[in-house]
């Protein structure tokens, strides 16, 4: 594995690491998410300040999937019988699918825009 793309690995997951707290500090917004959410923040400042901004799609993929992927986990291995769960939950968990449908298509864009010679 050559070094570049040890790199870019690197810098995908650094993306991905900061739209997942990003996502959890907005699920959590009215209790411990507001640090969480500006430790998301300012990672993703860091980087598009020091390394550019590609790859920033990769914050929105992040920003909606692990919101996704615990709300949805949450539902299904809940007890119906005791936990109380909204009847609209699928609308939270629509927009959280769109962030992170816009997040790859603006990362598959710009992965082949740079392909192309």
């Amino acid at each position: 594995m050559d070094t570049q793309s040890i790199i870019t690995r690197v810098g995908n997951f650094y993306w991905l690491m900061s739209g997942a707290l990003l996502g959890f500090g907005l699920m959590g917004i009215f209790s411990i998410g507001i640090p969480i959410f500006l430790v998301g923040m300012i990672m993703a400042l860091y980087r598009v300040r020091h390394a550019g901004g590609r790859g920033f799609g990769l914050v929105l993929v992040g920003m909606g999937l692990l919101p996704v992927v615990y709300l949805s986990l949450s539902y299904f291995m809940a007890d119906h019988s005791d936990t109380f769960y909204p009847d609209d939950l699928w609308k939270g968990l629509l927009v959280y699918v769109a962030l992170a449908a816009a997040g790859a298509i603006w990362a598959l864009l710009e992965a082949w825009r740079t392909s192309r010679p």
